[in-house]
């Protein structure tokens, strides 16, 4: 599973329109560094014991302000902790969009997730490698945006003090082994006609907030989506579904599921509920097919299922497609348990 960690301040990787020229050579340049660490990685394997915690933060908010608000407090760490005590590597997985430089930024940087990493590492024995995973933060944000640096090394230090004493006394896992199991899901996808989508743009082009918010950007964004999808149209390529994938990874008892979309932070209370607590959302997994919102949301409105899909090129999934992929996802996590451990 490959998953980057979210930051609205680093080189295009996505072709998203008007959101920056994708890099071409930064991506090639990113694939060469990949493989060269994956390499690395297996010529340095160690035996450790991997040890899982749990913290809280309060600093994410739901960014929508509508009637049906949701955030996720839990902040997950997994510490793989050599046999004379000192720590390899840790993954920790919040959800929390990464965007709290704000768009004025024109410096590279991983946002809060980079602070987190440094601080978690400089906190525990052996200065480990340390991997932010983003939660399911399709609906939330930072506390504010267009703060300084010194304010995203504070919230990154408060992400990483919620674990960081915790790891450092973690029992030894009473479970251990490795089970990997992975499901492509085909979502519904709200698919309009050649006069369904004329209707769709000029509605958008009405949208006064959001043409306040981007002007001409915004204007560019709708005519290429409806040039775009028109065309597919005539060519008979209208799209009905698209793919969501699916993919577990349940290691000493903590499941964590990358999903490849902006998914909203209810999608992992949902999986909580009728299972083990320790399940954990990581976004942007395997690639991302844009935002997966909940049914209450459609309802709401919001750029998330209004507007997001324009930049994103194509059509939005139906509502309730979060609902379905909820239900696929509790049977991959049952199928996931059974599956003999390696």
């Amino acid at each position: 599973m490959l998953s980057a960690t979210h930051t609205h301040s680093g080189p295009c990787a996505l072709r998203l329109q008007e959101a920056g020229a994708y890099d071409e050579a930064y991506v090639e340049f990113l694939h060469v560094r990949l493989r060269e660490a994956a390499c690395q990685a297996m010529e340095r394997a160690e035996n450790c014991e991997a040890v899982n915690v749990e913290g809280h933060v309060e600093l994410a908010v739901d960014r929508r302000k509508t009637a049906s608000p949701h955030t996720d407090s839990r902040v997950a760490a997994i510490g793989f902790r050599r046999e004379d005590g000192p720590f390899k590597a840790v993954i920790v997985n919040y959800a929390m969009h990464p965007v709290a430089l704000g768009p004025g930024n024109r410096h590279i940087s991983a946002d809060v997730p980079g602070q987190a990493a440094l601080a978690l590492a400089m906190q525990l024995p052996g200065n480990p490698v340390t991997l932010i995973t983003n939660g399911a933060c399709g609906n939330v944000n930072p506390p504010a945006e267009n703060v300084s640096p010194l304010q995203i090394a504070t919230w990154g230090k408060q992400i990483a003090d919620s674990v960081a004493e915790r790891l450092q006394n973690a029992p030894a896992p009473v479970q251990s082994g490795l089970r990997v199991i992975s499901r492509v899901v085909s979502l519904p996808l709200d698919s309009l006609d050649v006069d369904g989508i004329n209707e769709y743009a000029q509605k958008a082009l009405q949208d006064t907030k959001a043409l306040a918010q981007w002007s001409d950007k915004y204007r560019r964004v709708v005519e290429h989506w409806r040039s775009s999808l028109i065309a597919d149209a005539a060519n008979g390529c209208n799209a009905s579904h698209r793919d969501a994938e699916l993919f577990g990874i349940c290691i000493w008892g903590v499941f964590l599921l990358g999903v490849n979309a902006e998914v909203f932070s209810q999608f992992t209370e949902w999986l909580r509920k009728p299972a083990n607590s320790k399940i954990y959302v990581i976004g942007y997994a395997n690639g991302d097919a844009g935002y997966l919102s909940p049914r209450a949301a459609y309802a709401e409105g919001g750029y998330e299922v209004e507007i997001a899909h324009l930049f994103y090129g194509g059509f939005r999934f139906k509502a309730g497609s979060l609902e379905m992929l909820c239900e696929e996802a509790k049977t991959l996590l049952q199928q996931c348990q059974a599956v003999p451990s390696v």
